[in-house]
């Protein structure tokens, strides 16, 4: 993969088939890499396509009925908003690709079709999902699923004769689909997690230097640490590089700040442990690299000192677990 600092989009497909066509549509005048990447428990492989300009190329993806976790992603770098991405079976029955990853899903169902709900984990651990039935007549706690590392959950939704609407979320990072027989639905809308996370942290907003791609926050507990971190932002000369401790898991406050359903990371800052000028290659990268190998880089190396990221703002409590 390309060490970029550009806006990453991860374009994602429900499983419909066992051979699955993907189309992948460049509107830009430019030509456009993309790289195709397979997983199961972690990535398998990853293979890079380009698309021309204003061309459309075609990828055949085989999924193995007896690898719960085998799936495909696409990821891009140059320009995903100029892309388009469609899957099928057949013609008949095209689907767009989205980038969703997380937040508060809401589906407008039909109670009458059969409605097979797909939930997919995102985070290499496990993720408790929430299913509730917002037209219920009787209303109840959500229902609630664990899904394991990267599997793929499957049930028919029951729902009562006069419902219509469907909210899914979860802990960690996630998709969800709601296919009926004719259909895949398309979100109505959705909303970022409200979380929880600690009162007695300080928390900061990471971002590139030239203010492009992911964003991720980080959070700060001694004082002179923190002394030392709103120095950056109000000498914007400093510019220096944030070293830190990461572990699994958003820990509640680990958002990409720049996707509209702020959706949170697989991974976070357990400590930043210096702010300094000059850092290793091995703890260099950008968010999506490491949301890629999360597991990998978590129990490798253990740290990030991404060179292109620097202190951008200081977050209150609010914006971090419930953000607008």
């Amino acid at each position: 993969m390309a060490t970029s600092t550009a806006s990453s989009e991860v374009f994602r497909w429900p499983k419909l088939c066992v051979n699955q066509t993907v189309s992948i549509e460049n509107k830009s005048s430019k030509d456009q890499t993309v790289w195709l990447q397979e997983w199961e428990k972690t990535i398998v492989d990853e293979t890079d396509h380009v698309v021309p300009a204003k061309s459309k190329i075609f990828l055949q993806l085989s999924h193995d009925p007896s690898i719960s976790q085998q799936d495909y992603s696409l990821l891009a770098l140059d320009n995903p908003k100029e892309l388009a991405i469609e899957t099928h079976c057949n013609l008949r029955d095209i689907v767009a690709g989205d980038s969703l990853e997380g937040g508060v899903v809401y589906y407008k169902i039909n109670p009458n079709a059969v409605n097979e709900v797909q939930l997919k984990n995102l985070f290499p651990g496990r993720n408790t999902f929430y299913i509730e039935d917002l037209s219920a007549t009787q209303k109840a706690a959500p229902l609630e699923i664990d899904v394991e590392g990267r599997d793929l959950f499957k049930f028919t939704l029951k729902p009562e004769p006069t419902s219509t609407w469907v909210k899914i979320t979860a802990r960690e990072r996630f998709r969800s689909s709601v296919n009926t027989s004719s259909t895949v639905l398309k979100p109505a809308y959705t909303e970022p997690q409200r979380s929880i996370a600690s009162t007695e942290d300080t928390y900061f907003l990471m971002g590139a230097s030239d203010n492009t791609g992911d964003q991720f926050i980080v959070k700060i507990k001694d004082p002179a640490m923190v002394q030392k971190a709103r120095d950056q932002i109000t000498n914007p000369k400093l510019q220096k590089i944030v070293f830190a401790k990461i572990a699994l898991g958003s820990q509640g406050y680990n958002r990409n700040m720049t996707k509209k359903e702020k959706s949170f990371w697989s991974w976070s800052v357990t400590e930043v442990t210096n702010i300094s000028d000059f850092g290793s290659t091995a703890c260099n990268g950008f968010p999506q690299m490491l949301e890629d190998q999360a597991e990998t880089w978590v129990n490798g190396l253990g740290k990030i000192c991404f060179w292109s990221y620097r202190i951008k703002k200081e977050l209150t409590y609010d914006e971090v677990t419930n953000p607008k």
